[in-house]
C-alpha cells in the first residue's frame, strides 16, 4: 500500500502507523512512525524488510498474523513509557495484501496498577 493509496488523515493520526506488503517490505510510515524509528533510520526504512526490525519471537508472531488474518494487540513497556501495539492484515479485493502496525503511547494513568 503506497502513501498515495492511504487517506490524507493517516498523516495526522496521533499514533505511529506502518504498513508492509505480503513480503514484509515496509511500504508506508506516517510522520509519527518516522520519528519513532528515527534511531533505526526513520524514513530510510521504507522498502526494507519489516521482519529485520523485530526480534525472532516477534517475527514468528507477524508471520502468524499474515498467515491467519487474525489481529494481535499487546502492551509493551520501554522504561517508564508503555505502548499499545496493534498488528493486523490489510486487504484489497478480499485478498490479504500485508500488515498494518500501529503504535500508540499510553498515558501513565492507564498503567496505574497494570502488571506486565
Amino acid at each position: 500500500m503506497a502513501r498515495s493509496e492511504l487517506p490524507p488523515w493517516a498523516e495526522s493520526l496521533p499514533y505511529a502507523l506502518m504498513v508492509c506488503d505480503r513480503r514484509f517490505r515496509l511500504t508506508y510510515m506516517n510522520r509519527r512512525a518516522e520519528r519513532l524509528t528515527r534511531k533505526y533510520g526513520g524514513r530510510r526504512l521504507l522498502g526494507t524488510d519489516l521482519l529485520g526490525c523485530h526480534p525472532p519471537e516477534a517475527q514468528i508472531r507477524l508471520k502468524r498474523i499474515l498467515a491467519s488474518g487474525r489481529s494481535s494487540v499487546r502492551i509493551q513497556r520501554k522504561g517508564r513509557t508503555a505502548f499499545l501495539t496493534w498488528d493486523s492484515v490489510w486487504t484489497r479485493n478480499g485478498r490479504i495484501g500485508g500488515l498494518v502496525e500501529v503504535h500508540m503511547r499510553l498515558p501513565n494513568r492507564v498503567l496505574e496498577g497494570f502488571q506486565s
